[in-house]
């Protein structure tokens, strides 16, 4: 007889404005069955917490430093992107936020009603996407639409990362370091998670630490000791594991 889970829903408040998120905490704590995970005051804070937290749900400010809300969703994958509920103080975005699926845009200034009904939408979306057949949908869309830019950083600064522009990608630690035609950059992203949004006509995992872009792989190498490497375009030479040499060499013609 299996266990039923009673897991509290995960929200993450976004906003540039303190206050602003103190609001929807205030809102949010008559609900014990929420659990809000974290905050963020920027866009580029939350494309990182999102892909870390995986919440459940999202109140989303539009107008922020950084990365705008509608860019926020654009730098995730299907899979990463949550409920999300708007929250801003101006409805010209109206139109742009139901085209992007959002559960409810909510207009500051809010009362307690309003704030429940946007909620009580966004948990049928959840509930929605919980059911197999959403799973199923959600499953068929996503292998149609893969992901065209890579939110990464580079010092300071925030960068949606054009795909067609990216060499390889290298696992280190808990990021991916990004190699593009531009330099290097920093994902907060496993390797796994990163690899799932590319096009496996494109990309080739070769290792456990590396996925490279087909058409940027220059020679590949059979070495004395029966292992391969492949040398990348830009100059990197990276080892194949034993365990991918088969589908490497298949892939790249080298059998």
């Amino acid at each position: 007889m299996s266990e039923e889970r009673h897991a509290a829903l995960r929200a993450l408040v976004i906003d540039d404005e303190r206050l602003a998120r103190a609001e929807v905490m205030r809102h949010l704590a008559r609900h014990p069955e929420i659990e809000v995970v974290a905050e963020a005051a920027d866009g580029a804070s939350a494309v990182e917490k999102i892909a870390e937290l995986a919440p459940d749900v999202v109140f989303l400010d539009i107008q922020m430093p950084e990365l705008d809300g509608f860019e926020v969703l654009q730098a995730l994958s299907d899979d990463e992107r949550p409920v999300v509920v708007f929250v801003t103080a101006y409805d010209e975005f109206a139109l742009r936020a139901f085209e992007a699926n959002a559960a409810d845009y909510l207009l500051k200034p809010f009362d307690a009603e309003r704030f429940e009904a946007a909620l009580a939408r966004a948990l049928v979306h959840i509930r929605d996407r919980s059911s197999s057949l959403g799973a199923l949908l959600d499953d068929v869309a996503y292998r149609g639409r893969r992901a065209t830019r890579i939110a990464a950083r580079r010092g300071q600064q925030f960068h949606l990362l054009d795909v067609a522009e990216v060499e390889r990608l290298e696992a280190s630690r808990n990021y991916v370091l990004v190699h593009t035609t531009d330099g290097e950059f920093l994902a907060r992203a496993t390797l796994a998670a990163l690899e799932k949004r590319l096009n496996p006509d494109a990309f080739l995992r070769i290792h456990r630490s590396h996925v490279v872009r087909i058409d940027a792989v220059s020679v590949v190498e059979r070495l004395a000791s029966g292992d391969i490497s492949v040398k990348m375009r830009a100059g990197s030479e990276l080892p194949v594991a034993r365990g991918h040499r088969q589908a490497v060499l298949l892939r790249l013609g080298a059998r």
